[in-house]
């Protein structure tokens, strides 16, 4: 699985429909997000892997 240029190996995801009222391509978990050592910069909104 790729986001952005970070990709990620042996993590399982969950695919589903999801009806919010509210247009979105993917929701990434705090799991993800703790696998890939994330760093969100929200000022910037960017994500970066202290990993990479």
């Amino acid at each position: 699985m790729m986001i952005g240029l970070i990709g990620i190996k042996h993590f399982e995801v969950e695919l589903g429909a999801m009806e919010c009222g509210v247009a979105l391509d993917a929701i990434i978990g705090l799991d993800c997000l703790l696998y890939i050592g994330a760093i969100i910069d929200l000022e910037a909104l960017s994500l970066y892997s202290k990993r990479v």
